[in-house]
């Protein structure tokens, strides 16, 4: 039976999940949101190689949310017999299809709108250094100094599924508004600084979760107090997320809004089954993230993430018009393909080139593939961009000061 939430919303079962849903934001374009890190995101081949373990760990811990099997076709739709074949249609894995409408609502928000400047200043005590979208673009990271010291604040707030929902968890409530706080790490667990983070559901275990970290030796305690104080002043935001049409921040990414998933048609077209006759099928850990894979345990996946790259590196081939950076190591191989390039996230050193937004296609336990690649990132550049309001922005990524 459905159960009533202290936001007043309800969540309805989904075959053992969790959906939530507030009657006051959930309209025909809203719906709504958590998540956390800090710090540059790593890069070069450190980076390639944790962002894997990343993704299949938490495919993985995604996949055993799956009730019945792994996989659900979508059916296509009816075209006039003028109009070409429809495209075959994506089989989705049982469980994530569920989360289909959330995602596309997701895309639709403004990711570094979420942030609010001055609160987070006026919550940590430091100064605005960067607020940059991060690693996949669900991700935004606002850089701060410490008042008086060398050390740093990072604070994310990302859309994303975060797995550890129901066992890192406690829930808690901040102004009349339920939300989850993740629980302390475990003695002698690994960490660069302290952080905290908060996880607002939207459709469990899919929200928004915000981190703060810093550099500083606060203890945890101490975090999550200036992290609690962000977060509250965030809700409003949160209840009702901001949208990128609405042109609060610029420059505008064109990646933003379009679908990671239906980029991986071509992939699935090519592959529906694995050679040992596996049916394939396609998950994600987030708005701007998508696998394609089997159930087997050593079968190759094909991912798609829309990323914030720093630092390329590899050697260079050209998919159509795009220039890509290749990787082929481990074998594994990666493409990343910048596709703004008139945009260049510059943070503190000069040297270096900074972030820039483009299109990570990645064919793990694979050889690489310049055509089926090409094709993936067309599937991708063909969905429509963003179209902005003619609003003045309020936020200029990059440096902010």
């Amino acid at each position: 039976m459905p159960s009533t939430l202290p936001h007043g919303g309800v969540t309805p079962s989904l075959g053992g999940l969790r959906a939530f849903a507030d009657p006051r934001t959930i309209g025909p374009n809203r719906l709504k949101i958590s998540k956390v890190r800090a710090l540059p995101a790593p890069h070069g081949e450190l980076d390639m190689m944790l962002r894997r373990t990343r993704t299949t760990l938490a495919i993985a811990a995604l996949s055993a949310l799956c009730l019945t099997g792994c996989s659900t076709t979508v059916a296509g739709t009816a075209v006039p017999s003028t109009e070409p074949p429809p495209a075959p249609a994506l089989t989705h894995q049982n469980g994530f299809r569920e989360f289909l409408p959330t995602l596309t609502t997701m895309r639709t928000w403004d990711q570094c709108a979420l942030h609010d400047i001055a609160a987070a200043e006026a919550a940590t005590g430091g100064m605005r250094r960067t607020i940059v979208p991060t690693s996949t673009l669900n991700r935004c990271t606002l850089s701060l100094t410490h008042a008086g010291s060398d050390h740093t604040w990072s604070i994310d707030v990302e859309s994303v599924f975060d797995e550890t929902l129901a066992t890192g968890y406690e829930r808690t409530d901040l102004a009349g508004t339920g939300l989850y706080r993740q629980k302390p790490p475990d003695e002698g667990t690994p960490a660069f600084g302290v952080s905290c983070s908060y996880f607002y559901p939207v459709q469990e275990p899919l929200g928004i979760k915000i981190t703060a970290q810093t550099t500083d030796k606060d203890t945890r305690d101490a975090v999550c107090a200036i992290t609690e104080k962000y977060v509250t002043a965030l809700l409003p935001k949160l209840k009702s997320p901001p949208l990128t049409d609405a042109g609060l921040t610029t420059p505008m990414i064109s990646l933003y809004g379009k679908d990671p998933c239906a980029a991986l048609q071509p992939a699935q077209q090519a592959q529906p089954r694995t050679k040992r006759g596996q049916p394939t099928y396609v998950s994600g850990l987030n708005p701007y993230s998508c696998t394609l894979r089997s159930d087997g345990a050593l079968a190759a996946k094909t991912t798609v993430q829309f990323e914030s790259f720093f630092e390329e590196g590899g050697s260079t081939r050209m998919l159509g018009t795009h220039k890509a950076f290749v990787k082929d190591q481990y074998g594994d191989c990666e493409y990343r393909v910048p596709i703004d390039p008139q945009i260049m996230f510059r943070l503190d050193d000069p040297t270096r080139e900074g972030y820039a937004p483009g299109v990570s296609i990645a064919f793990e336990s694979g050889a690489c593939d310049d055509a089926l690649a090409a094709k993936v990132l067309d599937a991708a550049l063909a969905q429509p961009a963003p179209k902005v309001a003619g609003a003045t922005p309020q936020i200029t990524l990059g440096k902010l000061v």
